[in-house]
């Protein structure tokens, strides 16, 4: 359907209107800057932001982008941030006892 709808437009009016759309879906709510702000804090270790453990959660992450940016997040949406800042999910050295 999609290949006939966009031939009939390409005849109708050439390359022009076969250009892509804008982008889909809500713009992200924190800037490149934000982002490397956030990269910084984490950097620092989560005692750094007053947390017991130096243990990063989803939950502690989605606390540390509110304090500094003043947008919050959902824990679960948090791994996207992450993801986009290219850091992964690491596992512990050693197996609990």
């Amino acid at each position: 359907m999609s290949i006939s709808r966009w031939y009939r437009q390409w005849k109708k009016s050439g390359t022009d209107a076969l250009k892509a759309a804008s982008r889909a879906g809500r713009r992200p709510l924190l800037n490149a800057r934000d982002l490397q702000r956030v990269q910084s804090a984490l950097r620092k270790g989560a005692r750094a932001h007053g947390f017991s453990a130096d243990l990063w959660t989803l939950p502690r992450v989605a606390t540390v982008i509110e304090r500094i940016t003043g947008v919050e997040y959902h824990p679960g949406h948090v791994w996207k941030i992450l993801g986009a800042m290219n850091w992964t999910v690491q596992k512990p050295e050693q197996q609990a006892k």
